[in-house]
Formats: structure tokens, C-alpha cells, sequence
């Protein structure tokens, strides 16, 4: 394959990405300040993390946001400061306050905006990953594998619905293949510094977005280190232990991380931020940011059994994102991988083992996002062996077309689902009612119902009031249940995960009212069921697809 018809198809590769990102790409919008997609990070979240971080508390003061780094939320808040703006020019944004509406006299359109613009970095940062793996397939092996590469990167349903997100999910895995990318250039022959800077600055990025990607990247500088003493020990002309600029990109890193995470301006910050991820910062002061234990387990008394389970888990989850076909087909192009280029095989081993051990052992959930690090590297020796099969004419052409074929088909699905999302129906059918005065209770966050957050007749019971005691009470005309997100019902988090109780805890009053609801034994009936059926089946990300059940009170 020549590399102008590299260049074209990749090209091509990367239009239908675009094209991907913008389909449905306005879902579940307007909202609010809120979102369809669960740990997404809400409109306005970024402005009142860099107030909190700039104006609120002053110089060293010591915040730091639980739930993320600041370095993409302060990424965001630049991405959408020209709606903002927008937004006071023309009069709509005449105050600043830190509750909905936010100082604006019509919030929605502003707030849907954001989000759009927010999510349009994410469908951005989604052509860079695809770029990154298709070029370090390319350079590992062929441009004919970085092309394949590229497509089965687009065979992961999860990247897909990513795009369509403020997660911050398809922003580290972007920094973080970014770094991959610039390692294996830095291990070639007579490279140029510029590539160590650049892994420097990827890297930092990459963790500045969440640190949950560092063991991804920590271990790719040893990669290299060995890559560099075996090309010495074979006589390679120009090779060095230590690559051009490894100086240069360590300072590079450092500074990319002060800066992203405002340590010039906020030391105490950043440094109480690792203190929180660490289990090593004092109660009092992580009680003044977060109202629980960051859930990662430094134990060390795990059994073998344990560690299988572990595995188990994570191999769950990449089998749930891109199905078993393309999971063959990446685990047996690592063996062509080790023939081809065995070094090559080095720098993919070492983010994968970095992966699992450092970040994704450490966790205590292990849910299908979280293995995306471990799915989109598939896609490289994916990419290699499609492109050896392709080179055996008829049949390993067949095979190609069918291992992408199908995982276009498995990924493609994901956007069906999101612009057919069974709450739109159910909003439809609710319309009438509510016109009508009947009187509705959800329980759920509204991350998984549909948006009727600030409609009248709607009423949202809070954790403490559900029960079967307080719905005879009230006695609502109808109740609406997503079948996403039911254990914020019935469970709430254990404050401190580490006493042995588990992250999770039941409050058996709130499971006896699900069960008696469900049941009929509380006098309701269900009347009405929103839910699409997928082509493919799978385990699904928790915000996706939604079953929206609709129960009426009997008379």
C-alpha cells in the first residue's frame, strides 16, 4: 500500500468518525445542567471548578475537585467560554450564580450550547486517538495496518458513545495513545527530540484529564530504556540507551502538569488532590472537598483467585466492547506482532501490563468504560494481523471484511440507541397526562429518567422519603422506574468503602417499597413500557438504553 493511498483512506477513516461523533450528537438536549450520560461532566461543572481553584478560596488554598483532575476541566471551561460570552453579549447572561438558572434570564438554549460545544471536544479528541492508533500500527508494522487499526477502533461501542459525552473518557485515552504514538517514534532510528517532548506533554495531559490512565503511560519509558539497550547490543548504528531529548521531555511533562492542574497558582491543591487519591490526606480536610473515600485499594493480600477474578472482570469488559471476534482477532495479532517486531510487542505489553496493574488492579469496581485503555490497544495488532490476512488474496479478504464488518455493525448500533432513546417516547406518551393534572413520582437520579426535572406534576422523592409508607400517603397518579441506575434506590455509598462492608450499602426499607411496586401489591399496575431491543446483545454502559417502565395507580 503506498502512502498516498494511506493518507486517502485514512482520511476516509476519519470523516466517518466525524460523521459518527455528529449523529445524535444533540442527545438528551436541552437537559438543564444535567445529562443523559452518567459521570459526564455538567455544563456549568467547569466554571465552578476554576472559580473554586482562581477566585473563591485565593492563592494556595488547598482545593482541590474530587472527582477529576482540573487540568480538562479547565480545558472545558475554555471551550465554552465563547457561548458565554455569546450569552452576555446579546443579554442573556446579565449576573453569575452558582444556581440554575445561573444568572441567565433563558438558560436552556445557553446550557444546551455548552454541552454541545463540550461534547464536539470529545468527537474532536475521538480523530486524534483514531489518527494515533492507526499511526503507531503504521510504524510498528505497515501502512495497511495502521488503516485497519483505525477501523477497528471504530468497531468499540464505547468510543462511539463516548463521542456523544462530556466524559472524560475519549479525551485521557487521546493523550494517552498520543504518548504511545511518540514512544515508538522516539525508539527509531536517528528520531528527533521533538518526540520525547511530545510524549512529555501527552503523558502529563493524559493524567491531568484522569489518573486513572497513568499506568498506561508509566511504564512506556522502560519500554524504551530496553528497546534502546537491545538495539545497542545488536550493533544498530545511532542507537543510545537514552533517546534524544529525555531531559528536555521530563521537564516538559513536569511543567504541562503544573500548569494543567494550576499547581503555580495552587500548590496545596494539587498536592492535597494526590494526598486524596492516596488515602493519605487528613479526614478533615477531604471531608471539606469529598464526601467519601477515592474507591482505589493499595492492599496487597490478594489471592490467586482474587487476581483471576480481577482478570475476569477486565476481560468482561473488553469482550462486552467489541465482541469476541475482534478480541481473537487482537490477542492473535500480538503473535504476529512478536514475530514481525518484537520490540514493537515491548511498547503495546508495556502499556497494557501498566494498564491492568497500576490502574486498573487498583480499583474496586471495574466497570466497561474503564477497559477501553485495554480495547482501543486491541485494535493495533488487530490492524496487523488483518493487514497479513489481507495479503492471502481471497479468503483472508473475506476474513477481513467480516472481522470489521461485524464490528462496525456492534458499534454502530450505539447510535441507533441514542437517537431512538426510549425517554423521548415516554416523554411523548407522559405529555397528555401531565396536561391533564396527573400527578407523577420518580425516585432515580435524573441521569436515567426522562427530562422532567423541572416539569410541574413531576416530583422527585428524595432517598430518605421513599418508601411504602410515604407512596400510600401521597398517593401519586402514576410512578415512572428507568431499569438504569435502580440501585441509587435501594443502595448508598458506605462513606468509608475501606471498613469492610463493601462501597455499597442496602436500605432495606427502600428494597421492600421496589418490591412491593413491582408486585402490585401497592395497588399500582404497569401501563406502559418504553424499551428498545438491541440487534446485538451485550452488557450495556449503564446510561445507555434505558427500559423506562410506567406504573398507574389502580382505581
Amino acid at each position: 500500500m503506498s502512502e498516498t493511498f494511506y493518507r486517502r483512506g485514512l482520511s476516509l477513516v476519519l470523516i466517518t468518525t466525524l460523521l459518527a461523533g455528529l449523529t445524535a450528537l444533540a442527545w438528551g438536549l436541552p437537559n438543564g445542567n444535567r445529562t443523559w450520560a452518567a459521570d459526564s461532566v455538567a455544563p456549568m461543572t467547569p466554571y465552578s471548578v476554576a472559580y473554586h481553584v482562581f477566585a473563591e478560596h485565593g492563592p494556595n488554598s488547598g482545593y482541590f475537585y474530587f472527582k477529576y483532575p482540573v487540568g480538562h476541566q479547565l480545558l472545558l471551561a475554555a471551550v465554552g467560554s465563547p457561548v458565554l460570552a455569546w450569552a452576555a453579549l446579546t443579554g442573556n447572561l446579565r449576573s453569575v450564580s452558582t444556581d440554575y438558572p445561573f444568572g441567565m434570564e433563558d438558560p436552556e438554549p445557553v446550557l444546551a450550547t455548552l454541552q454541545i460545544a463540550m461534547r464536539l471536544l470529545s468527537v474532536l479528541l475521538s480523530l486524534g486517538l483514531v489518527a494515533a492508533v492507526a499511526g503507531t500500527a503504521r510504524r510498528l508494522a505497515s501502512p495497511r495496518a495502521g488503516l485497519f487499526a483505525a477501523v477497528a477502533v471504530l468497531g468499540s461501542y464505547p468510543f462511539l458513545f463516548y463521542q456523544h459525552t462530556t466524559n472524560v473518557e475519549l479525551p485521557y485515552l487521546f493523550w494517552a495513545f498520543l504518548a504511545l504514538y511518540s514512544v515508538v517514534r522516539a525508539s527509531e532510528s536517528g528520531a528527533s527530540p521533538r518526540w520525547m517532548w511530545l510524549f512529555g506533554l501527552a503523558a502529563a495531559m493524559a493524567v491531568s484529564t484522569k489518573e486513572q490512565i497513568v499506568g498506561f503511560v508509566i511504564l512506556l519509558p522502560v519500554a524504551l530504556v530496553i528497546s534502546n539497550y537491545a538495539r545497542l547490543r545488536a550493533g544498530e548504528p545511532e542507537a543510545r540507551l537514552l533517546p534524544r531529548g529525555w531531559a528536555s521531555g521530563i521537564l516538559a511533562s513536569v511543567g504541562t502538569y503544573a500548569a494543567a492542574n494550576a499547581a503555580f497558582f495552587n500548590p496545596a491543591g494539587a498536592i492535597n488532590r494526590i494526598r486524596y487519591l492516596t488515602h493519605t490526606l487528613d479526614t478533615a480536610t477531604r471531608q471539606t472537598y469529598a464526601g467519601y473515600e477515592m474507591p482505589i485499594d493499595f492492599s496487597t493480600d490478594w489471592t490467586l483467585a482474587d487476581e483471576l477474578v480481577h482478570l475476569g472482570k477486565a476481560g468482561s469488559g473488553v469482550i462486552a466492547s467489541v465482541g469476541w471476534p475482534a478480541l481473537v482477532t487482537g490477542l492473535a495479532g500480538l503473535i504476529v506482532l512478536a514475530r514481525r517486531n518484537p520490540r514493537g510487542l515491548l511498547f503495546v505489553a508495556a502499556a497494557a501490563a501498566g494498564y491492568y496493574l497500576v490502574s486498573l488492579r487498583l480499583l474496586k469496581q471495574v466497570e466497561i468504560r474503564y477497559t477501553m485503555a485495554l480495547s482501543s490497544l486491541l485494535a493495533i495488532p488487530a490492524g496487523i494481523l488483518l493487514a497479513e490476512l489481507w495479503a492471502r488474496r481471497r479468503l483472508g479478504r473475506i476474513v477481513v471484511a467480516g472481522v470489521l464488518g461485524l464490528g462496525l455493525i456492534y458499534s454502530g448500533e450505539t447510535l441507533v440507541m441514542l437517537a431512538g432513546d426510549t425517554r423521548y417516547r415516554a416523554e411523548a406518551w407522559m405529555k397528555d397526562r401531565l396536561a391533564a393534572g396527573k400527578q407523577v413520582e420518580v425516585y432515580q437520579s435524573w441521569t436515567y429518567l426522562p427530562r422532567w426535572q423541572m416539569t410541574e406534576g413531576v416530583r422527585r422523592i428524595d432517598f430518605d422519603d421513599i418508601g411504602i409508607d410515604g407512596v400510600r400517603l401521597r398517593q401519586p397518579d402514576l410512578i415512572v422506574l428507568s431499569s438504569k441506575g435502580m440501585a441509587g434506590m435501594t443502595m448508598y455509598p458506605n462513606p468509608d468503602w475501606r471498613d469492610g462492608r463493601g462501597m455499597m450499602l442496602v436500605d432495606e426499607k427502600n428494597r421492600r417499597f421496589v418490591d412491593a411496586l413491582t408486585s402490585g401489591e401497592l395497588g399500582y399496575s404497569e401501563t406502559a413500557v418504553f424499551q428498545n431491543e438491541p440487534l446485538i446483545e451485550r452488557p450495556l454502559i449503564t446510561s445507555l438504553n434505558p427500559a423506562i417502565h410506567i406504573y398507574e395507580r389502580n382505581n
